[in-house]
């Protein structure tokens, strides 16, 4: 059974400005943050295809460092721009929860519950 309270893979954009809002991170952290939000679906080529979008966008910066185990690691950063879009993305979010809301509190009204907004 699928998990209904995981965010659907359209906030993947979204929830990554967020999380990489919160400092800089390579790309597993990265996922790690986005499951802790609830994008329970996020898989890590989605990830890494959509980091680079976000590199394309100039939106993000990204360099290798040096990994104590390992090899070494791809690191992301927002830059301005993607602060910019981060914050952007928060208040997107925001209208999106409350859109929602309303759908959940029309959905449990009852019968006739859409009614007529004329």
């Amino acid at each position: 059974m699928a998990d209904n309270h995981a965010l659907p893979r359209v906030f993947l954009r979204s929830l990554m400005l967020v999380a990489l809002e919160e400092g800089d991170t390579h790309g597993y952290d990265l996922t790690e943050r986005m499951w802790a939000m609830g994008l329970a679906t996020a898989d890590l080529a989605g990830v890494y295809r959509t980091l680079r979008a976000l590199e394309q966008e100039r939106l993000v910066e990204s360099w290798w460092e040096p990994s104590e185990s390992g090899p070494q690691r791809r690191v992301y950063r927002l830059n301005d721009a993607g602060l910019t879009e981060a914050e952007y993305q928060i208040e997107w979010l925001g209208g999106v929860r409350e859109m929602l809301g309303r759908v959940v509190g029309v959905t449990h009204s009852g019968p006739g519950r859409l009614g007529s907004s004329r």
